[in-house]
């Protein structure tokens, strides 16, 4: 408990009047007293800070996945219901270009489905994949072809893949 002292000090009219004063150890935060303070308060601060980061990150990439899922999709869309053709390109460039983005973040691969021999479906069907949109570049009746569609975000950071079969049976 801090005392308070109290002096007799003479007045300008010939009179004296008491005036108190603080007591000595009265002398405010002492150096120690602050630089504690000032830690005890970033060891709060500073978590804070940083997990607010780490959250506004999260957040910027998961809108930024979303978008590039959303670009897929379209393209895949497109893809579905385009033509019947040998490449399809021109469709999955498009939804990019709808989007704003550079129409080079998207590539495709092609494949078309070889039917196996019909006589050894005993074990299931004896097909397989072969490389290319088309048989010899050209497109046939009852083809199944595989796109492989891969979209890449404008920053280059997220690359998302579908695949999407398309056929005239």
């Amino acid at each position: 408990m801090r005392t308070m002292r109290s002096e007799r000090v003479e007045a300008g009219d010939g009179g004296s009047r008491h005036v108190r004063r603080r007591g000595d150890n009265d002398g405010g935060f002492s150096l120690v007293e602050v630089v504690i303070t000032i830690t005890l308060i970033a060891i709060v601060i500073i978590p804070i800070i940083n997990s607010t980061m780490v959250s506004v990150k999260a957040s910027s990439t998961a809108r930024l996945v979303a978008e590039v899922d959303t670009t897929l999709q379209n393209a895949a869309d497109r893809v579905t219901r385009a033509p019947a053709l040998c490449g399809y390109e021109k469709y999955m460039r498009a939804a990019l270009t709808a989007k704003g983005w550079n129409p080079d973040n998207v590539s495709a691969t092609y494949q078309h489905y070889v039917p196996g021999d019909e006589l050894q479906v005993k074990d299931g069907p004896t097909g397989t994949w072969v490389p290319g949109a088309c048989v010899n570049n050209a497109r046939s009746s009852r083809l199944i072809q595989k796109v492989t569609i891969t979209v890449t975000s404008d920053q280059g950071s997220i690359q998302r893949t579908i695949e999407v079969v398309k056929s005239d049976v």
